[in-house]
């Protein structure tokens, strides 16, 4: 069962981004999807809360240090003018600024993601975080729905309706099966860690314990893992226990107290926003989808 939070995006928006002195925030309604523009004024950075809406996001001005919350761990990745920002609905989205940015958002609602992927054969799938990313075909649609929101002509709704449905199959299908599919296959020092992190969920292991497992230097073994599994350690950990915890939701009966102490999470709260980061939705509510 999908309960939605009842928040739509902009309203999460305009509670967690302090207005400018300068320059004026903004927003229009048009075929179901709002279309904002947003200038912060000098922040650390913000927290937008779950939502109805899957948000895309273009950032278009502001050469500060704007990076996501991944998990436990801020991105390597950091987004500058051009790039782009998805989110899904139901899940909060944590940034990191230092500094003024501004960008512009469109917001679809979820039903209407769920209905479009469902009459496309993909029920069930949805758009997933992604960050500071560059997609052409993502772009031009963003353009087209945001510039048609501002100059409205001649069958502007339908104009719209049929851009958005391209856009919401692109996203869907940009998600793929999952993050862990299709990878290379680890070499057999990395492999060794895999297991070992796999096996150890609920103490953890520190890089030094990994790196001496892998034979290799600590700062050798990050890099090499990273390239080879594609994520870091900590992340690897972050995503095993979230997929462990997934199982324990589907086939106990287990309160989740007592499932994020199995899994050596300090607290329910710390248990919930790690397993939103990761599956976008919250342990209760997954539950409720099984």
């Amino acid at each position: 069962m999908n309960i939605l939070s009842g928040l739509r995006a902009v309203e999460a928006y305009r509670a967690a981004i302090p207005p400018h002195q300068r320059r004026a925030n903004s927003s229009r309604t048009i075929a179901d999807l709002t279309v904002c523009q947003w200038n912060t004024a000098w922040i650390p950075g913000f927290t937008i809360a779950p939502t109805d809406d899957v948000t895309l996001a273009v950032h278009r001005e502001g050469l500060c240090d704007v990076r996501a919350l991944r998990g436990d761990e801020w991105s390597d990745e950091r987004s500058v003018p051009g790039r782009m920002t998805c989110m899904p609905a139901e899940q909060e989205s944590h940034f990191r600024v230092a500094g003024e940015v501004s960008f512009e958002t469109i917001h679809i609602p979820q039903k209407r993601m769920q209905r479009v992927a469902r009459s496309s054969g993909l029920a069930g799938c949805s758009a997933a975080f992604r960050f500071a990313f560059r997609d052409a075909f993502v772009d031009a649609c963003f353009a087209a729905i945001y510039g048609e929101a501002h100059e409205p002509g001649p069958k502007s709704e339908e104009f719209i309706h049929s851009v958005t449905d391209s856009l919401i199959l692109h996203l869907v299908r940009a998600a793929g099966p999952g993050e862990d599919t299709a990878k290379p296959r680890a070499s057999a020092p990395v492999e060794r860690t895999r297991v070992l992190i796999e096996s150890s969920l609920a103490q953890g292991l520190s890089l030094e314990e990994l790196a001496e497992e892998a034979g290799v230097s600590r700062s050798h073994f990050a890099r090499r893992f990273r390239a080879e599994v594609g994520v870091s350690p900590h992340r690897y950990h972050s995503q095993q226990r979230v997929e462990k915890a997934k199982l324990m939701l589907r086939q106990t009966t287990m309160s989740l107290v007592d499932i994020a102490m199995e899994l050596g999470f300090c607290s329910q709260s710390h248990f919930t926003q790690v397993f939103r980061a990761h599956a976008g939705v919250t342990p209760r509510r997954f539950r409720e989808m099984e």
